[in-house]
């Protein structure tokens, strides 16, 4: 709404109010005024809240605030000492004065600090909202000596601190100060302005508000809302709506507009009417300020019609005009109803609009009985038009039973328009609706309107289904020209909803979802392309029908995204491309899970070519790349990997060829600063880019911090035609960064390749291994380095001693420049050896600091140890006890060296050495038998791998176990055995389970049988709060098994506390056998409680070709019924088990047991000869578990039609399937 700024001076006569004091209690300082800071005089400064106010110092601990002003509108405000105006959040309360409701600037408080405060103390006094921890206004104290002279009589500069826009009104007499209160205009609902007047305090200020005329004349005051404000007498402020309905004085007796009146002249005098809030008030050096706040649309000038005319405004002399007219408004006190009954003769679309302006309404869409026809899964309902953004649903019904439903919008009424429509709001979740439940209300996203939308559908989008629809105009007749005649057509009539197989239980049940399996493109990588909104990512082909978008960034600005496939990578093609699914997870820095995709059903990889992240209302492609056929394997260089050289604005990048045609550039850094940026392939040389060079793709994703970038040679180019590729800026002719590539590549003949050696730390927490990959490549696997040194070079030399580093034989093989990106999550750095050099002759490497001479960290190049010891591929779970989080993993790689993955460390252990001993006891780490394997020197880490190598001359057959051993405080911190692995001849070898959480460990954690004697947990959750905790085996999975006499415990007590997302590995005793343990559990064995469990469950073997069931790799949604909520799923695993996920059960049942019968219904699951049982419920309630179940033997997927969760006593149907293929 456009609006008039007006100024009115008036002259009033004085009146004297006395403003009222807030007095405090008895000074405790007894007057005293000995600090320096006494007399001070200042003001404060508003931040928020309209805060104001002068303050003095008037003793030792008490001070005064006059003119005090505040709109009441913050949460437990308090005054707030400081040592200065950036330090109140550690600041405290200065007193126990708590501000309550508006003070509009003509208050008096006196107030005293708090017992143990003085102005040395409190430096900074804020009006100090303490439950949002915000400062409202401040003001600094000063000694009285050192305090500025009050300002000189004048008007501030018009200057934006604490609101968004300003304007001079006029020059050196009026300023305006205003904003909205919320950032998107459309959303906003009220307006906060502030007047400030250089004048005298018994003057006046106005501010209008008003509509551009139709004819582009200038803004009128005649017409307009006024909001006039001053101070009454000089020193009571008042703020007042008003309204100029002419250029007179109100006539109060006159009707219509009878000239300048208060608001509650329309209202029958009524003061509500105003529609004015006061916020705010300050009278110094001559200036008033005044502040309010006002709705965005107030006052009686917006009289209310219907008309057939978009503009309104009684613009158009040939307009319709269906109801209200010039007496039609009201205010907040006194509304005015407008009652309108459409005929046949009110057209589809009209518009509601002001009679005095143009442009402040807009459509209204005439519907007929708003009644959804139902298609599927017994939809129906009532649909009504709320206004231009809403619909609401009543009387909706819905059995619950379909995957993923939303209310989505359609040109057309036809099912396929839906495929590409516009969703409409989030994701239905409320499962079954009866028609008795409240309303629905749907409000469509930004940039959609009812001009885009003819038809609503209720729509289960995985399977493209439209369950319910309805048409909200009439369709076009035949020819496409729009039917001219009065009202929309009358929708169709009622489809008769399908109907479900004979016998079933009588709701049709959503049709299974397909088998992913493979496809020409499983494995295809490729960066997305930026365009628009800082868009990035890297786009994986899963498999037939699965895409993972990994590292995604995108600044969440625009006002829809989607991801779309298309036939091509073309904008025309996105512009008519199909929805695979919405985005609705707003801005994405890179680091947040990988987005998986599953496409709709009759979408396939054999014609989609294209994936774009779209933004739908305004058919901009934000991104987007090609999908193809994943390349060979065939060049010698695939699997070749190096780090980048680096020379401008580049700080770091780890190159590998993945196939014939693709690279990805791993842990890339960029700043981003430079004016563009290319990847090309040099085929002439690997170090000049600027001529012969091919571009493969632009990169505009700005700046990068450790991301991925993933590009694909273009056809015709091979591997053997390039001889190095560069990060281009094409407009300068830089190479920021590139690698060369070797041909041919080299070889692994060295007795070193393949050793990997812990570097030895001396400086700057750096850590680390060296492992030699060929005859002339090498890495520093998980290189940690604090960033402080002024430069790193990774050096070799002859020996690994400092006299050799800083000899002058040495090389430095690579250049540092990313600074401390290593400091929290570690780096592989790769190097490679100058020509003519080898292992022999590079007998030591260094983490080298070189302006210093400095070596920071560094490892011998020692000969790779053999793979002969029975404890080779040993692994085992490092039990946690202090300082170290439980889900480390150590490994045995070969005879001499051994891997710890997953260590988390909190660096507050006085020192951390890792020891090898004869056993796994505090003992012999503390002997002198004991064997140092590395000094820990790099403080806190989270998720790293540690490299461990024995000592020349030190065995396997020596050390039986390791331990993170504090060598001052002889404390063991973390240990594990080590032992060798089992075989693997068991049944239960292979058999893969998820773990049922069900008290304190969440679902998603899954136990696989290793081998002979290993269980490994992965996934595991556990938030550490109960009182003890182990691993239990049993013959049955019941907490009786687990807690009787016959249970088995697989590990010591649980130590670590909370853990997420860890892998765990569990051993059987020895002599105990998987006959034995036939279940496991994380159990609680101080409460004999189950916390986590699984049936391990073995897995039959695959079918013949050609002869596997159907019901194979598919997933079913299980209906509920009783005791069970939505969402959960069945998927068959192979010939006999299958997956149950997502299972929520209240626990109220009196007993529950798994079943199957050759149909789903009531009547098999309770015939005892058609039914047979798999199991019996022992878990009680629990929330989006999953668990695996088995058939029981002889029964085959061919004679079962449901399962079902059952209650045996009272033969009821709790929860079930049916297996039917489409």
């Amino acid at each position: 709404m456009a609006r008039s700024l007006a100024g009115l001076l008036l002259l009033l006569g004085v009146t004297l109010l006395l403003p009222p004091l807030a007095l405090a209690a008895s000074s405790r300082c007894k007057n005293a005024k000995t600090s320096p800071y006494v007399g001070f005089k200042g003001t404060l400064i508003n931040t928020e809240h309209h805060i104001s106010g002068d303050v003095e110092v008037l003793d030792d601990c008490t001070f005064k605030v006059t003119v005090f002003g505040y709109d009441g509108l913050a949460p437990a405000t308090y005054w707030w000492c400081g040592a200065s105006t950036s330090d109140f959040r550690n600041g405290s309360a200065a007193n126990d004065w708590l501000f309550e409701g508006p003070t509009n600037g003509y208050r008096t408080l006196v107030l005293e600090l708090k017992e143990g405060l003085t102005w040395d103390t409190c430096r900074a006094l804020s009006a100090w909202c303490e439950t949002m921890s915000v400062d409202l206004g401040h003001v600094e104290l000063l000694p009285a000596a050192q305090a500025p002279p009050p300002p000189a009589n004048r008007l501030p500069d018009a200057v934006t601190s604490t609101m968004t826009n300003c304007a001079e009104l006029q020059p050196g007499k009026l300023n305006v100060y205003w904003q909205l209160d919320n950032a998107d205009p459309a959303a906003a609902a009220f307006a906060h302005v502030t007047l400030q007047g250089y004048l005298d305090a018994t003057h006046w200020m106005g501010f209008g508000f008003n509509s551009p005329p139709a004819n582009g004349d200038d803004v009128r005051m005649v017409g307009s809302d006024v909001v006039i404000v001053g101070l009454l007498g000089g020193t009571q402020p008042f703020a007042t709506d008003f309204h100029l309905g002419s250029g007179s004085q109100c006539a109060y007796n006159s009707p219509g507009s009878p000239g300048v009146c208060p608001d509650s002249h329309y209202a029958n005098g009524s003061s509500t009417a105003n529609n004015v809030q006061l916020l705010g008030f300050d009278r110094r050096n001559g200036v008033t300020t005044i502040a309010f706040r006002r709705p965005l649309r107030a006052g009686t000038t917006h009289p209310l019609y219907f008309t057939s005319d978009i503009n309104g405004g009684r613009s158009n002399s040939s307009e319709a005009i269906y109801g209200g007219g010039a007496s039609a408004f009201g205010t907040a006190a006194a509304p005015y109803t407008l009652r309108f009954t459409a005929s046949a003769a009110t057209p589809a679309d009209f518009f509601y609009q002001c009679w005095q302006h143009q442009k402040l309404g807009w459509r209204v869409k005439v519907l007929d009985t708003g009644v959804l026809t139902g298609l599927e899964h017994n939809v129906g309902g009532t649909v009504t038009i709320l206004d231009d953004c809403t619909f609401r649903v009543t009387g909706f019904t819905y059995d619950g039973l379909a995957p993923d439903t939303f209310w989505y919008g359609a040109a057309a009424q036809a099912n396929s328009s839906f495929a590409s429509g516009l969703q409409l709001g989030p994701e239905y979740t409320a499962g079954n609706a009866t028609g008795a439940g409240p309303a629905i209300t749907v409000r469509l996203p930004p940039g959609a309107s009812w001009d885009k939308v003819g038809s609503i559908a209720f729509y289960c989008k995985q399977f493209d289904a439209v369950l319910g629809v309805i048409a909200l105009a009439p369709p076009p007749p035949a020819g496409g020209t729009p039917s001219p005649g009065p009202g929309p057509a009358p929708g169709p009539g009622p489809a008769p909803t399908p109907k479900p197989p004979a016998g079933t239980t009588g709701r049709a049940p959503p049709p299974p979802t397909r088998s992913c399996s493979g496809s020409a493109l499983a494995w295809y990588k490729i960066s997305l392309t930026t365009r628009e909104h800082g868009v990035a990512g890297v786009v994986t082909v899963v498999d037939g029908c699965t895409i993972r978008i990994s590292g995604f960034k995108y600044d969440g600005l625009a006002p829809d995204a989607y991801w779309f496939g298309a036939d091509e990578d073309s904008d025309p093609a996105y512009a008519s491309g199909t929805i695979l699914a919405p985005y609705l997870d707003g801005a994405a820095d890179g680091t947040g899970p990988d987005i998986i995709i599953k496409l709709p059903r009759g979408v396939s990889f054999a014609t989609l070519r294209g994936i774009a992240f779209y933004c739908k209302s305004m058919a901009v492609n934000m991104a987007s790349a090609p999908l193809a056929k994943k390349c060979g394997s065939k060049s010698a260089l695939v699997g070749f990997v190096g780090s980048l050289t680096v020379f401008d604005h580049v700080g770091h990048g780890t190159f590998r060829i993945l196939d014939d045609c693709t690279f990805s550039v791993s842990d890339f850094i960029y700043d981003g600063a430079a004016p563009d940026a290319f990847w090309k392939a040099g085929r002439a040389s690997g170090t000049n880019f600027s001529r012969g060079a091919t571009l493969l793709a632009p990169y505009n994703s700005g700046a990068a911090a450790r991301s991925e970038v993933v590009v694909r040679l273009p056809a015709g180019l091979e591997w053997s035609d390039v001889r190095g590729i560069s990060f281009f800026c094409e407009s300068m002719g830089v190479n920021m960064a590139s690698i060369a590539i070797p041909a041919p590549p080299c070889g692994a003949k060295h007795p070193a390749v393949g050793a990997v050696v812990p570097l030895t730390s001396f400086a700057h927490a750096t850590a680390g291994a060296l492992e030699i990959l060929n005859d002339c490549t090498a890495v520093i696997r998980g290189l940690i380095y604090d960033g402080e040194a002024p430069d790193i070079f990774i050096r070799g030399a002859p020996a690994d001693d400092v006299a050799s580093y800083r000899g002058n034989t040495t090389f430095d093989l690579y250049e540092w420049n990313a600074e401390d990106a290593a400091a929290t999550k570690p780096i592989d750095v790769y190097f490679r050896l100058p020509a003519g050099q080898t292992w022999s002759s590079v007998r030591g490497v260094s983490v080298w600091c070189r302006s210093v001479a400095a070596n920071m960290a560094s490892a011998p190049v020692l000969p790779k140890c053999d793979k002969a010891h029975p404890l080779v591929g040993a692994r085992a779970s490092l039990v946690a006890h202090e300082h170290v989080a439980p889900g480390a993993v150590l490994t045995v790689l070969d005879s001499c060296t051994l891997r710890v993955d997953g260590f988390t460390y909190d660096g507050a252990a006085p020192d951390l050495y890792w020891y090898g001993a004869a056993a796994d006891t505090i003992a012999s780490y503390n002997s002198s038998g004991a064997v140092p394997l590395l000094q820990w020197k790099a403080g806190a880490v989270t998720g790293s791998t540690v490299y461990l190598r024995l000592p020349t001359g030190v065995t396997l057959d020596s050390v039986r176990a390791v331990s993170a051993w504090c060598a001052s405080m002889a404390v063991n911190m973390a240990s594990a055995p080590l032992a060798p692995a089992c075989g693997s001849r068991h049944p239960l070898v292979g058999a893969r389970v998820p773990l049922l959480g069900i008290e304190h460990v969440a679902p998603g954690a899954e136990a696989t049988v290793v081998d002979d004697c290993t269980l490994r947990v992965t996934r595991f959750t556990y938030d550490g709060l109960a009182p003890d905790a182990a691993w239990v085996g049993a013959l049955s999975d019941t907490a009786a098994a687990y807690n009787g006499s016959d249970s088995i415990v697989l590990s010591g007590l649980w130590k670590g506390g909370a853990v997420t997302g860890a892998t765990i590995y569990v051993r059987l005793p020895v002599g105990v056998t998987w006959d034995k343990v036939r279940a496991v559990s994380f159990f609680c064995r101080s409460m004999a409680v189950n916390m986590a469990s699984a049936a391990l469950v073995q897995g039959c073997p695959a079918a013949k070709k050609g002869s596997a069931s159907p019901e194979v790799g598919r997933t079913f949604y299980l209906k509920h019924y009783d005791h069970v909520a939505a969402g959960a799923t069945v998927t068959v695993v192979d010939e006999c088990t299958f997956v149950v996920a997502g299972f929520t059960y209240d626990g109220a049942a009196p007993d529950a047991v798994w079943k199957v019968a050759p149909t789903d219904t009531t009547a098999a699951y309770n015939t005892t000869s058609a039914s047979r049982t798999i199991g019996v419920w022992q878990h009680g309630a629990v929330r989006h578990a999953s668990f695996k179940l088995k058939l029981p033997s002889g029964v085959k997927w061919s004679s079962v039609g449901g399962i079902s969760f059952w209650c045996e006593s009272m033969a009821v149907n709790m929860a079930s399937v049916a297996l039917l293929l489409p």
